[in-house]
């Protein structure tokens, strides 16, 4: 049986804000490193004119195998009209999508790599989240997360890009 290289995980806030627009996408990175002892995710904010997505939570410890819950919080929009994305990136690897999931919570589709063991969701049309369960090393990344830059029409339902 393998044995993890690092004892826990440090959830924590980093300022000031950075902002990415990769594809259309607005992108909103959170940061996780691999250390030796430890594994450390770093939440950089974003920003573009009056659309804000930001992540509030404070630091906090977590082992190896335990759950972490990254949240992304949005104003200026409204979150039900949109589709959000979760995205990583290991360290020396491309993107890697993660899953999308519709503002209302009607359509969530997992990549098979944390299927089974992530939970997306989202909260009063303002956060959406993404709760990743027995955390491993594969798990060192930067996480992203990500609107959809089309939004839906009022007299129509949201637009999926991937069911074209």
């Amino acid at each position: 049986m393998q044995q993890l290289a690092f004892t826990s995980l440090l959830i924590s806030l980093v300022l000031p804000c950075e902002f990415f627009v990769v594809d259309s996408f607005f992108f909103f990175p959170y940061r996780v490193f691999l250390h030796i002892e430890r594994l450390l995710c770093f939440l950089l904010t974003g920003v573009r004119s009056d659309v804000v997505l930001t992540q509030p939570s404070q630091p906090e410890m977590k082992k190896p195998g335990e759950t972490v819950k990254l949240s992304c919080r949005v104003s200026g929009f409204a979150l039900s009209s949109y589709y959000m994305y979760w995205i990583r990136q290991a360290p020396g690897r491309t993107f890697e999508w993660l899953l999308y999931i519709r503002g209302d919570n009607a359509d969530i589709n997992y990549a098979q790599s944390i299927q089974g063991r992530a939970l997306a969701s989202t909260d009063s049309s303002t956060t959406a989240y993404l709760e990743l369960r027995s955390l491993q090393t594969d798990d060192t990344a930067l996480y992203y997360c990500a609107r959809y830059t089309v939004k839906e029409r009022d007299d129509e339902s949201v637009q999926n890009p991937h069911k074209h």
